[in-house]
């Protein structure tokens, strides 16, 4: 079944602004639809279902209407003939389709039908109410009920190739909607102000720091400025000189002789 990523899907490849709507409940009915969206039943799409007997077979019809407008069915079933007349046939007749057709023909579910994505031989007829919005955005079924497309009537109604009723009644008069580019005059806009440039900025002169002198105490020490002051005002520091100790020699030796003398003493 079709649903609302085919006709997302199909909108995209013919470059149509549209919208998916998520519901934040179920809609069972456009009357309901536009009551879930917060909108008038005017902007929700309505879809009346008929069959078209001919002689060479049932054709499925399609009216498109405001929800608000609600036609009456026996008013819809005597304009059709008139307006299908060069399309199914002088012999025609109509009755309301159901649910079953509506589904093996358009392989939508019927409660939920969308007037995109359908087959060549399904007709689609339009109320004028739906050409009166067509500078509005309307609303319709995506094939569930828990989303809904938004999209330009005027777009819909080119899609479908929907033929819209006359308002005054059924005639021979046939109308479609196609796309009418109106033109509009060039408009000559004044230029942009120019935008203003940023000042440039000049560097800030480059200051080099002086060279700090440094002063040292009486011993060679770094100090500051301030102890170097103090320092100035005292008398130099002296430093006692050590005396100078001489190295001890090795013990003296006596002579050998002297130790013979003293010996042959002693033995005397």
């Amino acid at each position: 079944m079709l649903g609302p990523l085919d006709i997302h899907q199909y909108l995209l490849e013919h470059d149509v602004h549209h919208e998916i709507v998520r519901l934040p409940r179920p809609a069972a009915s456009a009357e309901h639809l536009a009551e879930v969206l917060g909108v008038t039943p005017r902007r929700c799409l309505a879809i009346h279902p008929f069959n078209a007997y001919t002689p060479d077979g049932d054709v499925l019809v399609l009216v498109l209407s405001p929800a608000d407008e609600q036609p009456q069915t026996s008013t819809l079933v005597a304009a059709l003939p008139d307006v299908l007349r060069d399309r199914l046939g002088p012999d025609t007749e109509f009755g309301v389709a159901g649910a079953a057709m509506v589904s093996r023909r358009t392989d939508y579910f019927a409660g939920h039908l969308a007037p995109l994505l359908l087959p060549t031989d399904v007709v689609v007829v339009s109320t004028q109410g739906v050409a009166d919005l067509a500078a509005s955005t309307i609303y319709t079924a995506t094939g569930d009920g828990g989303t809904a497309l938004g999209i330009g009537a005027a777009d819909l109604l080119n899609l479908t190739r929907a033929i819209v009723l006359p308002g005054d009644g059924p005639t021979d008069r046939v109308a479609t909607i196609g796309y009418d580019v109106v033109p509009v005059e060039q408009i000559d806009l004044d230029p942009p102000p120019a935008t203003p440039q940023p000042a440039t900025l000049q560097p800030a002169p480059l200051t080099i720091p002086q060279p700090i002198e440094v002063h040292h105490d009486d011993l060679g020490r770094p100090v500051t400025a301030l102890a170097a002051g103090r320092l100035r005002g005292r008398a130099p520091l002296v430093v006692p000189a050590v005396p100078t100790v001489a190295a001890a020699g090795p013990p003296a030796v006596p002579a050998v002789a002297t130790i013979a003398a003293t010996v042959a003493a002693t033995a005397g």
